[in-house]
């Protein structure tokens, strides 16, 4: 947790003193990046730590929206500044903001009671665990099929985000201000999708996560779908329900994801997993605008939006083919549990 803040704030306290050089900055950018990295698998293994399995659906989600939530707060508060006392003031507001985070990490965050206590035949399963690496993973169908499905909704959020407002406005007709007005909608729905989907797996699914990736693949290709086909001709009001159902789907489904992928990995690996899905995962955001932008060009927006359906729909094929009855024993182990024993 320190190591993710500190390598994030450091080099960006840095640059904003020093920035002169551009090889620095580049090095600076790039060490600050490796720390960004690590934020993933670190939050979401602390959080299947302090969490059990009837609550970490709605944890994940509300991590996930503040995520959102927060970049939406940058996106404004960092210009402005940016605009007002310069670029590298900004950075110095965000990397003080971090080194707060560090102070408040290091004096106020504890394991989980119990965490200290670890029984030594289960560390030293985690030992053995942990020098297995990457092979174990590997190894994990159920880890790399939800990793799969990462990516494809990955790729559908990338293309979203990317070209939603632009097919509105030149194609749909609508003005800059109504798609921007639409699509704001799209991600206000994606970042309450991530809470909701974990409040419904949490609740009405009793912790199972897989039923909820089925809806939020299926509503995805649905949407879609509907998208290629839609006419401005057609009632303003369903179009906004297909706008929201867009956002829970292909925005709304991070949270879940990664709930379920530090639930089908070992107790040692979570962090690792989380970092291998992500990637797997994320390749979707940048990949997929290239290849969407590319049939948009050559065959128009109708086909490059059937072909993101079907691709949302390999997704829900994926989804039922993901086993989660192999639930590694650890996994399911409460750290409170093992401090009693």
């Amino acid at each position: 947790l320190l190591s993710w803040l500190g390598l994030t704030g450091i080099p960006l306290l840095f640059l904003s003193f020093v920035h002169s050089s551009y090889v620095i900055f580049l090095v600076m950018v790039a060490i600050a990046g490796l720390g960004y990295g690590m934020g993933n698998p670190v939050a979401s293994k602390g959080l299947f730590t302090w969490f059990d399995k009837k609550t970490r659906g709605t944890v994940f989600g509300i991590r996930q929206s503040a995520v959102t939530g927060g970049g939406a707060v940058a996106g404004i508060y960092l210009v402005y500044t940016s605009q007002r006392m310069g670029p590298f003031m900004a950075l110095l507001t965000v990397s003080l903001m971090i080194i707060v985070m560090v102070v408040l990490a290091f004096f106020c965050y504890q394991n989980p009671e119990g965490d200290n206590d670890i029984p030594i035949n289960i560390a030293l399963n985690n030992t053995r665990s942990v020098k297995s690496g990457f092979r174990g993973l590997f190894t994990n169908k159920a880890l790399l099929t939800v990793s799969m499905i990462m990516a494809m909704l990955g790729l559908a959020q990338g293309i979203i985000v990317t070209f939603f407002l632009l097919y509105v406005n030149e194609m749909l007709g609508y003005s800059l201000l109504a798609a921007g007005s639409l699509f704001t909608i799209v991600m206000i729905s994606g970042a309450a999708g991530r809470v909701f989907w974990g409040v419904v797996s949490d609740r009405l699914f009793n912790g199972s996560r897989k039923p909820i990736l089925i809806i939020i693949s299926t509503l995805a290709a649905l949407s879609v779908g509907i998208l290629a086909f839609w006419s401005r001709t057609w009632p303003q009001w369903l179009f906004i329900l297909v706008v929201i159902g867009i956002g829970l789907s292909s925005v709304g489904w991070n949270g879940i994801a990664l709930v379920l992928v530090t639930e089908i990995s070992a107790g040692s690996k979570t962090a690792t997993s989380v970092g291998l899905a992500s990637t797997i995962g994320w390749a979707g955001l940048f990949i997929g605008p290239i290849g969407f932008g590319g049939l948009m060009d050559h065959f128009g927006y109708f086909h490059a939006w059937i072909a993101l359906a079907v691709f949302c729909f390999f997704s829900l094929i994926l989804c039922l083919l993901v086993s989660v009855s192999g639930q590694h024993p650890d996994t399911a182990l409460n750290i409170s549990q093992i401090g009693n024993r």
